[in-house]
């Protein structure tokens, strides 16, 4: 009797034991599914934050070395982007990417943080005023659009909208967006730039690169 109650105890105990373990095991790989899940989260956020500043001609510090510690500054915002893309064959070695207003503010973060910058003119360093004129004149052009304007811009939709008129005020900007708007409210920025059509989004870069605003002519 004694014996078979003590098989049944220790039975039980090993039961209770491989449970416990089992319970462990699952939870540590929850806790490490949500930890993978909350980084490529947290990639995808750093990999769209580079597209919207390749967008908004942007200049990159990228500090790359090679395998023999060869070092190269990298300034693509398209090299950003992949290094920053969830799953990325070339891996991620950084850790950040931030934005600042000018190029000898980049120079006072670490290797492994990307810092990105409006873009200047090459001969004095500058900001390339002429252009971020033209992108934000484009940008206030697009927000005042009417209703009739998209519609009749449309109309091969019926006079339906293939989006809603907006203002500045709906993303918590004000009027005039500036440049510096570009770095410290790029998260507001970007959400009034993706809230565009991809035909509108073209149209204002071409413009703003090229220095032809023959978009003003179109929907009109």
């Amino acid at each position: 009797m004694k014996k078979k109650a003590l098989k049944t105890l220790i039975t039980l105990l090993i039961l209770i034991t491989a449970t416990a373990i089992t319970t462990i095991v699952i939870h540590n790989n929850n806790i490490a599914e949500a930890e993978a899940e909350e980084e490529r989260q947290r990639m995808m956020q750093q990999r769209n934050k580079a597209w919207f500043g390749d967008d908004m001609g942007f200049e990159f510090r990228i500090v790359w070395r090679a395998w023999d510690g060869e070092e190269k500054i990298l300034s693509s915002g398209s090299v950003a982007i992949t290094y920053l893309s969830p799953g990325s064959r070339w891996g991620n070695p950084y850790s950040d990417l931030i934005f600042v207003h000018t190029k000898a503010e980049s120079l006072n973060f670490p290797d492994d943080i990307i810092v990105a910058w409006p873009r200047t003119i090459e001969e004095t360093g500058e900001i390339d005023v002429e252009f971020y004129d033209r992108l934000i004149d484009g940008l206030h052009w697009a927000v005042n659009k009417t209703e009739e304007l998209l519609a009749r811009r449309h109309g091969e939709f019926a006079g339906s909208l293939v989006r809603p008129v907006l203002t500045l005020e709906e993303f918590g900007l004000t009027y005039p967006i500036t440049v510096e708007d570009l770095v410290d409210n790029w998260e507001k920025i970007e959400a009034l730039w993706l809230s565009f059509t991809g035909d509108e989004r073209s149209r204002l870069l071409g413009g703003a690169r090229a220095g032809n605003l023959s978009y003003r002519e179109w929907g009109h």
